[in-house]
């Protein structure tokens, strides 16, 4: 790559390791995908990011990356960034087909109410250490740790000057305990469907949370795999912020963001890589010097966390990123579309 720039090179890497996808319809085969069964070798739980939860390709993409896992790789559980009890009627209906699709659906959601009393957590934990210590089913005490799990997020501020005493902080170390709940199957492998801010191995808000990633790579090693989903432009649909509140009867509405040119950017570059859908992989191979000092700087990347973006400054959201850091690879969709709620 002699006489090229640093960006020259970045670009032609980008664009060689770039594996596209033959669209995003689910029941396309998995063949495409195949390039990824090296790097996924050993890998016991994915995380499959998103930068919104209100765009509909980023479902689209997963579900043919999930596709890829479960057929070609035997993935045997799909975790979700959810309301555990609430998804418990979306089980039962995969499972066995019993109840109504929609309507689980519809009883999903997401985030936490108003601080409650601290002697709610209380009593919930000694609730869970009761069903602990006798014999009861195991659905008792899955339930009981739900509600101790819940109680406890409930009860946290969102901030404070002790960052470890709040709710993201706990919440992030309560998705990764899940997630090794089901691990405890020695025959399990995971797929986790969560924002690109949980499923990272670094930290979010500002680096004072560890996300959910950070917490499965600290405890599995290479056995997990962060795989960031990144959108170029388009709409996306989540609930307007006004004075700093949401109001969850307000019902959501599209946004619309263009594709920023900057290099900066991390989305920028990948536009450039392959024009249509395609994967990364970030974690193996060969790399110029230049592109391990890329994937090694300070870098921004399109995010909206919690269904939620601000009214007027919505264009400028913006998470920091550090490729090499918080990602083993990336999946682009160079342009996306709003969801449609229920």
């Amino acid at each position: 790559m002699s006489g090229m720039t640093t960006e020259d090179e970045v670009a032609e890497w980008l664009k060689a390791r770039a594996t596209p996808l033959n669209g995003l319809e689910p029941g396309a085969g998995t063949a495409d995908l195949a390039p990824l069964r090296v790097a996924l070798d050993g890998v016991r739980v994915v995380g499959l990011g998103e930068a919104t939860h209100g765009s509909r390709e980023f479902f689209l993409i997963r579900h043919r990356l999930l596709e890829f896992l479960v057929e070609e790789l035997g993935f045997t559980t799909l975790a979700v960034e959810a309301s555990a009890s609430a998804s418990r009627a979306v089980d039962d209906y995969m499972q066995g087909g019993s109840g109504d699709p929609v309507e689980a659906l519809a009883g999903k959601r997401l985030g936490v109410g108003p601080p409650l009393d601290r002697r709610i957590d209380a009593d919930a934990r000694r609730v869970e250490d009761f069903l602990t210590g006798v014999s009861t089913p195991d659905e008792a005490a899955a339930h009981a740790r739900i509600v101790r799990q819940s109680a406890d997020l409930a009860s946290r501020p969102l901030r404070h000057p002790d960052p470890a005493q709040t709710v993201s902080v706990a919440r992030d170390r309560y998705l990764a305990d899940n997630v090794d709940l089901l691990l405890a199957d020695p025959d399990a492998r995971v797929a986790v469907w969560a924002h690109n801010g949980h499923i990272m191995k670094g930290g979010h808000s500002g680096g004072s949370v560890t996300a959910m990633g950070r917490h499965l790579r600290q405890r599995h090693g290479e056995a997990y795999y962060a795989l960031g989903v990144f959108f170029g432009a388009g709409r996306f649909r989540a609930r307007r912020r006004r004075f700093g509140k949401v109001d969850p009867a307000t019902p959501p509405v599209t946004f619309r963001v263009p594709l920023v040119r900057r290099p900066t950017i991390v989305e920028a570059r990948l536009a450039t890589a392959h024009p249509g859908e395609h994967v990364i992989d970030l974690r193996s191979g060969p790399r110029p010097e230049s592109v391990t000092r890329w994937l090694g700087e300070p870098l921004h990347m399109r995010g909206y966390g919690g269904a939620v973006a601000r009214r007027f400054t919505y264009k400028l959201g913006y998470m920091p990123t550090v490729l090499a850091e918080h990602f083993d690879g990336i999946a682009f969709v160079p342009e996306t579309t709003a969801s449609t709620p229920l």
